[in-house]
């Protein structure tokens, strides 16, 4: 009996992101990573051969200019140490410098970068953010709080961020100060 797979990665690993970002620059928080161990995908340039691959994308919280938070996701990248990799030159550009070997790409959640971003139409006609260049940010004040944002569909990344509220750091006692 033959099993028909699907080429091209199968189902779909994605957040569910229902507002799109309007294209610019942005100050922005990592707030969820998502990671897809073992995707089975078509071997590149050798249709019919398949080879299983980990694979993950980032999820970024962004401030608009009229003070809405959108969420933009980065592509899906092979998670590779390779210093030639995709992911590896994604991080370089974010951090300023090329990770360390056996870099744990979950310590980037809660880090805060300037990105920039386009609006791309998928084959379907689905308008979408993309994330077109990632660089160091270097006001971590601009960016948005991480519990002010919720992860669609829940967090996936295994990440405890702890906050605290001040009476130093609030406009009213018991109300947090708006974090830009």
């Amino acid at each position: 009996m033959a099993i028909l797979k699907q080429t091209g990665g199968g189902q779909i690993r994605a957040y569910d992101i229902d507002n799109v970002c309007p294209e610019g620059n942005y100050s922005a928080r990592c707030i969820d990573l998502m990671e897809s161990m073992g995707v089975e995908e078509e071997e590149y340039g050798k249709p019919g051969s398949f080879v299983t691959k980990d694979k993950c994308r980032f999820l970024f919280a962004v401030k608009a200019e009229d003070g809405t938070v959108h969420m933009v996701q980065s592509r899906e990248f092979n998670i590779s140490g390779s210093p030639k990799s995709n992911i590896v030159g994604f991080i370089r550009g974010w951090l300023g410098k090329t990770p360390p070997p056996a870099f744990d790409t979950l310590n980037l959640v809660n880090e805060v970068a300037q990105i920039s971003i386009s609006q791309r139409t998928s084959p379907k006609g689905t308008v979408y953010a993309a994330v077109e260049t990632i660089a160091p940010l270097m006001d971590a004040s601009k960016a948005p709080a991480i519990g002010e944002i919720e992860v669609p569909g829940g967090a996936r990344a295994e990440v405890q961020v702890e906050t605290t509220v001040t009476a130093d750091s609030s406009s009213e006692a018991g109300k947090a100060a708006d974090p830009f």
